[in-house]
């Protein structure tokens, strides 16, 4: 089985770090923003994608995102970049939650296989 180099680079962790961190914005459904060193990163959440502005209920996803998320402290898990170098990782609640599980399992998602490296969705 053959993978091009930037599909690799999704199923493997190239930095796993773990943050905590207060959650300053939701710029959409699918990428958020904490405080790290008095300045926001911007943080997609990996494996899902969600309506984007213009699509069906793209505004009520975000919502659903930020009522999860915003002015909370988080754990961030960095697992990697996407081949628009953009920080990759998971987002998890003070009480466990898992932020990307939340949100598909209510249904403001998709999964995307191809970049699943836990199938425990």
């Amino acid at each position: 089985m053959r993978f091009s180099r930037n599909r690799l680079a999704h199923r493997t962790a190239l930095s796993v770090c773990r943050l905590h961190r207060p959650v300053v914005a939701v710029p959409d459904d699918d990428t958020i923003e904490i405080l790290h060193n008095q300045r926001p990163e911007r943080i997609l959440l990996r494996e899902i994608d969600c309506p984007e502005k213009g699509q069906a209920f793209a505004n009520r996803a975000k919502q659903a995102a930020s009522e999860l998320v915003i002015r909370r402290d988080v754990t961030f898990q960095k697992f990697s970049k996407d081949k628009y170098g953009r920080t990759m990782g998971e987002v998890i609640l003070h009480d466990g939650t898992n932020v990307i599980h939340a949100l598909a399992k209510d249904g403001w998602c998709w999964w995307c296989r191809k970049y699943v490296q836990n199938l425990k969705l």
